[in-house]
């Protein structure tokens, strides 16, 4: 896989995931957009309600900062896959999971420590994370 090509898969992958969390957003009724939470904690625009801003800024920078940390991810999974020998589902799977620890880890400790966090269901959220997760490992195959 060249440099383009895992940019495009990154990519691709990353808009899998986000479309996974746009979906459950419609399913469960809770807000699960990860642009939209990064975003505000980005920009520390929570609303007074607690709510996530939906300011041009705040989507902008939340949806830039995703979709580059989805290629930074598809990037580090050019580096260490030859170290599973084969491209298989499977290998993405595994990636996934290790990428869905970090980032269970990661916003885990952002909505605990971060000053202005908006209200999330934490649970709910994290559960789909890791699920998108998977997704995005299991994208990076095809």
């Amino acid at each position: 896989m060249d440099m383009l090509s895992t940019i495009i898969a990154g990519t691709v992958a990353t808009f899998g995931m986000t479309l996974l969390m746009v979906l459950a957003s419609f399913v469960t009724g809770y807000n699960l957009r990860i642009p939209q939470f990064l975003g505000t904690m980005l920009t520390f625009e929570t609303k007074p309600s607690g709510d996530v801003s939906r300011s041009s800024r705040s989507l902008l920078l939340g949806n830039f900062a995703h979709y580059c940390i989805g290629v930074c991810f598809a990037l580090l999974y050019k580096q260490i896959h030859p170290a599973f020998y084969k491209s298989t589902s499977v290998n993405g799977l595994l990636f996934g999971m290790a990428a869905g620890g970090v980032a269970l880890i990661f916003w885990g400790s952002a909505f605990r420590l971060h000053p202005l966090a908006p209200k999330v269901n934490l649970p709910l959220y994290l559960a789909f994370i890791f699920l998108g997760h998977l997704l995005f490992g299991a994208t990076l195959q095809i």
